[in-house]
């Protein structure tokens, strides 16, 4: 036991005085529950065993309480950790048009077969054949098969293409004239816009068969990587539609160009 020497001045005398004794230490568990309750009382946080440390870069997340429990830390982990880049946020907006049925935008066709379109054209034919190309071209556009599968579409895509080579070009503008001035004559020319754009899309007008690259749109006609206009006669019916696409916008506007581009029944 350590001694310290202290001087008394009473009476002259030299006393020696004895350090009073210091208190015995705790045992090291005793003295680890002693630091786990102050450490606790005053809500202190270890940071080297938090799981928000980041070692790779070495910085710290401060973490200023301790009032949240053990959840919200791991849940505040699992923010940092998780990537946010592969969250479809148009999936969670009740208002997205992620979450909207976009098979209600289309109107209910009736269902064509294919002999129904066949013998349509055979009639049609034998308008043209009568020397009737206004009233052909009236009922093709009437009777277009919205409900018929693809061939049946192509068959009567090479109809209208037919019946629209045999009018001559001075009698486009009349013809749509009394076209858009009859009963349904607005729909009747959005319709024909719709094939007009189908035309010139396939590969071989007038062949019947649609092309292999063909990617089909949600729009009133379908579009191609490329164009093949099929040689001298591709040329030709190219330049028809064209023509009749002149004369109809001149006639119902670009409005018709809209129209047929946001219908999704197709032709």
């Amino acid at each position: 036991m350590a001694r310290a020497s202290r001087i008394c001045m009473a009476s002259g005398l030299r006393v020696n005085v004895a350090k009073p004794p210091s208190a015995p230490s705790l045992p090291p568990h005793h003295r680890q529950a002693r630091r786990a309750t102050r450490s606790e009382r005053g809500r202190q946080v270890d940071w080297r065993a938090s799981p928000l440390t980041n070692h790779k870069e070495g910085s710290l997340s401060k973490v200023h309480s301790w009032s949240s429990s053990t959840l919200s830390t791991r849940h505040s982990y699992i923010m940092a950790e998780f990537n946010w880049r592969t969250i479809n946020v148009d999936a969670l907006d009740p208002e997205s048009a992620y979450n909207f049925d976009l098979s209600t935008l289309t109107p209910a066709v009736q269902p064509v077969s294919t002999a129904d379109v066949q013998n349509l054209s055979n009639q049609i034919r034998q308008l043209m054949r009568g020397g009737n190309a206004e009233g052909a071209l009236q009922g093709a556009l009437e009777n277009a098969p919205y409900g018929a599968d693809e061939q049946g579409k192509s068959i009567h895509l090479s109809v209208v293409t037919e019946v629209l080579g045999q009018i001559r070009q001075a009698e486009m503008t009349p013809i749509l004239q009394r076209l858009h001035g009859s009963e349904g004559g607005s729909e009747h020319c959005d319709t024909l816009m719709k094939y007009l754009y189908k035309g010139m899309s396939q590969g071989a007008p007038g062949s019947g068969s649609t092309p292999k690259n063909m990617t089909p749109q949600a729009t009133g006609f379908s579009q191609m990587g490329g164009r093949s206009f099929g040689g001298e006669g591709g040329g030709q019916a190219m330049s028809v539609f064209l023509s009749w696409h002149e004369k109809l916008v001149e006639m119902v506007g670009p409005g018709s160009i809209v129209r047929v581009m946001s219908d999704r029944r197709t032709v």
